[in-house]
């Protein structure tokens, strides 16, 4: 079957398609079905890919501050462990 005779057939209750033109409008569905499969397959994907990036990004800042806090915690007990040693060679 032609494109051109495939262009001008309408599905109407008046004439029936033919074997041909049902295999060929299936065929272009099953292609469109595909094609638009495969974008939004490709668009979860990137999406995931964002996300988890993000999702990566917080977690080091996250971990940054928990390092930052912890190493300050350490100074501050180091400060206060020689100020008390300090205090007990003075008295």
């Amino acid at each position: 079957m032609s494109e051109k005779e495939m262009n001008a057939y309408r599905l109407t209750g008046m004439k029936e398609p033919t074997d041909d033109m049902l295999k060929q409008l299936m065929k272009e569905v099953a292609s469109e079905a595909k094609r638009k499969a495969t974008e939004a397959t490709e668009k979860l994907f990137k999406q995931l890919e964002e996300t988890v990036a993000q999702r990566k990004k917080e977690w080091a800042e996250r971990r940054n501050e928990m390092l930052h806090t912890q190493e300050e915690n350490y100074i501050l007990d180091s400060i206060t462990v020689y100020i008390k040693n300090k205090n007990t060679e003075n008295q």
